[in-house]
């Protein structure tokens, strides 16, 4: 076990590569599904989800950040949005 705990961490592999993948996508779709969360609690900015999630899902998961990624700016741009 702590092999391949090891292997995830060292995102070394493909396979790992696609499980810290499915790991970053799990808190954007909670933020999403709760009017933002920890986005709007702590003022964050859609660079910075693309920054720091984004590409570690985009990089063992391109498809699924393709997926996820124009939800992400949807709600960023209702945020800015007045009214």
């Amino acid at each position: 076990m702590r092999a391949i705990w090891d292997e995830f961490e060292a995102n070394g592999t493909p396979e790992a590569q696609f499980a810290k993948s499915l790991d970053r996508f799990q808190p954007p779709l909670m933020n999403l599904g709760t009017g933002g969360g920890s986005w709007v609690e702590y003022n964050v900015s859609f660079d910075i989800v693309c920054e720091r999630v984004g590409a570690k899902i985009a990089n063992g998961a391109p498809w699924l950040w393709d997926w996820l990624k124009p939800q992400i700016q949807e709600f960023f741009a209702a945020q800015a949005s007045p009214g």
